[in-house]
C-alpha cells in the first residue's frame, strides 16, 4: 500500500519524512515527491528513526529521519542544487534588503 506524507526536511543525505503511522526502523520504502526545477524524484530510503518516540506532530503526523538507499546519485546531485540555489536566492534578497551607506 502507499501512504501520504510531508516531506518536512531534505538534504543530499536524506530526508526527514512525517507520515500517518510509524514504520519500522531499517525498514526500506520508496519515496516519490516534486523537486522544484526538477521535477518528479523517485528514490529508495531507509527509515533510521521514528522521532519523538512515535508521538504525533502538530500536524497529525509522525516524523521519521531517513537515508537515501539504492539508486540516488541523480537526485543527490539535483537535491544539492536545488538547495544551492534556494540558499543563493535567500542571499540575494537579504543584499537587496541592506540599507545603502551615505
Amino acid at each position: 500500500g502507499s501512504l501520504t506524507g510531508i516531506l518536512a526536511d531534505l538534504s543530499a543525505g536524506g530526508i526527514l519524512v512525517d507520515l500517518p503511522r510509524a514504520l519500522s526502523e531499517g525498514e526500506e520504502i520508496h519515496i516519490d515527491f516534486d523537486l522544484p526545477g526538477f521535477g518528479k524524484q523517485d528514490v529508495k530510503v531507509i527509515v533510521l528513526r521514528v522521532l519523538h518516540s512515535g508521538r504525533l506532530g502538530q500536524n497529525g503526523l509522525i516524523s521519521h529521519s531517513a537515508s537515501f538507499s539504492g539508486e540516488f546519485g541523480k537526485t543527490q546531485e539535483q537535491v544539492l542544487q536545488y538547495i544551492f540555489w534556494v540558499r543563493k536566492r535567500q542571499k540575494d534578497t537579504q543584499n537587496e534588503q541592506k540599507p545603502i551607506p551615505n
